[in-house]
């Protein structure tokens, strides 16, 4: 008994494993320059005018694609890159379908437009460094009532380190302190 259902599992896994590889198909290709060098970082898009849905992926450095778990239509399979024209082929995939479609890209003639990039220095008051903080009545009012102090917050401040002198209670200095 043990047996027979040992070998119904298998079959049962054989066969949905199967029916999950012949529903949907897949597109593979390569994409060259006019030398007939692989192109990596070619945009290939995968269009469905049915569904419009698209999917796409991106050449690796072998100018190699690979786009999987197609379902079965008709398609626009396009290749663009920068400074090529865009390349355009329409492909029927079937189930099971591994097509196969290479790309020559032809390069473009237009130019690429100049760009200027300008920009100003920040000005900066150079010849003064104070440091500035407004502190308001309800930031002093949210302190803890045990420490209600301006003091505490003033030590909160940017650009304040707080020090206790020998002794003394913890006092914030915006400058340097001397030991």
């Amino acid at each position: 008994m043990k047996r027979i259902i040992f070998i119904l599992v298998i079959i049962l896994a054989a066969s949905v494993s199967l029916q999950a590889q012949v529903s949907t198909a897949q597109v593979t290709g390569h994409v060259y320059d006019e030398n007939k060098a692989p192109l990596p970082g070619v945009t290939i898009v995968l269009f469905n005018p049915a569904t419009n849905r698209t999917t796409g992926t991106m050449t690796n450095e072998r100018g190699l694609y690979n786009l999987v778990g197609i379902q079965p239509g008709r398609y626009q399979l396009s290749a663009t890159f920068i400074g090529y024209h865009k390349t355009t082929s329409n492909i029927q995939l079937t189930v099971g379908q591994n097509a196969v479609v290479d790309f020559n890209m032809v390069p473009s003639s237009v130019q690429l437009a100049q760009v200027d990039v300008v920009s100003n220095a920040p000005k900066f008051e150079l010849s003064k460094s104070d440091i500035s903080t407004t502190v308001r009545a309800e930031q002093i009012m949210q302190l803890p009532a045990e420490s209600r102090n301006v003091l505490n917050l003033a030590g909160l401040s940017p650009g304040v380190k707080s020090y206790s002198p020998v002794g003394g209670q913890t006092l914030p200095s915006a400058g340097a302190v001397s030991s």
